[in-house]
């Protein structure tokens, strides 16, 4: 794993002067690292989550990943799961019911794609996690995780391109129904 800091030149307005960007790559990452790396993201939350996901279930269902996404659906305004297209959702609902429990209590709010999606996470429009394409039915292992895009402008730049997408799979989603 590599980090790398960047201070801003100038952000007026959007900018805190102690924060600053930071970059960490996971390359072939157990599923500990992956599982610390996502920790580390939802630890950040404020506000708003979107997982853009296939919601393997023996990864979801580890004991420190599904206590931290039930405690940050306590403390932030809107946790959205936009599933892959090749996610079989019955099979999901049947191996991840205390997430689907979530749903229905108006927790958190569930689509799914019609089209493959890629697997990143975003948290606050700020913080982000971009997983390597792989093949669905294993996990991914490499990541690239993004704290604080915010605050240098020319990553901004990029980032609120896949923003844009993120927004985008979002609304063209299908609502994933209770039963």
């Amino acid at each position: 794993m590599s980090a790398q800091e960047v201070i801003p030149s100038s952000n007026p307005g959007r900018v805190h002067p102690a924060l600053k960007l930071e970059v960490t790559e996971v390359k072939n990452g157990t599923p500990e690292q992956v599982e610390s790396a996502i920790i580390g993201l939802l630890n950040e939350a404020d506000d708003n989550i979107i997982l853009c996901t296939s919601l393997h279930p023996q990864f979801y269902n580890r004991e420190l990943i599904s206590k931290s996404i039930q405690k940050v659906v306590e403390q932030i305004r809107s946790f959205r799961i936009l599933l892959d297209s090749h996610t079989n959702i019955q099979q999901v609902k049947e191996e991840l019911p205390w997430l689907f429990e979530l749903k229905n209590k108006g927790k958190i709010e569930i689509a799914q794609s019609d089209q493959p999606i890629p697997h990143w996470l975003m948290i606050d429009r700020k913080h982000f996690r971009f997983e390597k394409p792989h093949s669905p039915s294993m996990a991914g292992k490499d990541n690239l995780i993004v704290k604080n895009a915010d605050m240098d402008e020319k990553i901004y730049l990029i980032i609120e391109d896949v923003i844009s997408d993120i927004d985008r799979l979002w609304e063209e989603a299908r609502p994933v129904t209770p039963q």
